[in-house]
């Protein structure tokens, strides 16, 4: 069962989807670029409103719409995690490291979040995600 989709603190109304992890993981989804944006948009709204003034990392991790960025979204997810790291802060680097699969970025950056945002601002852009 998924949860309900919570309406992001923009105010957007566009309708959104969720794709349960094991249907997603039967089938081939393949999200236009626009669809991918204005979901994940929605997604990291709800998120921040939730989690910008908790100190604690699980609050963010654990929160469904983090969960779902990573689950739904995927790969497709990074260029526009990186542009909110960028744009916004936040906790983004477990999901980066999921997502990608590098766990070296932010390596060493234990408790620095402003070193480990540096780092993966850097990779992004040499890997011409944002």
């Amino acid at each position: 069962m998924t949860q309900p989709v919570r309406r992001p603190r923009t105010g957007a109304s566009h309708a959104v989807e969720s794709i349960p992890g094991e249907a997603r993981e039967r089938a081939s989804v393949h999200l236009l670029p626009e669809t991918v944006a204005m979901r994940f948009r929605d997604l990291a709204d709800w998120w921040h409103a939730d989690t910008d003034a908790s100190s604690l990392d699980r609050d963010s991790f654990e929160h469904p719409a983090y969960r779902r960025i990573v689950e739904e979204l995927g790969k497709d997810a990074v260029p526009y995690i990186l542009a909110d790291l960028r744009d916004h802060d936040g906790h983004w680097f477990e999901a980066l490291r999921q997502l990608t699969g590098n766990h070296s970025v932010d390596a060493g950056c234990k408790g620095n979040m402003r070193q480990a945002r540096a780092r993966w601002l850097r990779w992004g852009a040499e890997q011409k995600l944002i």
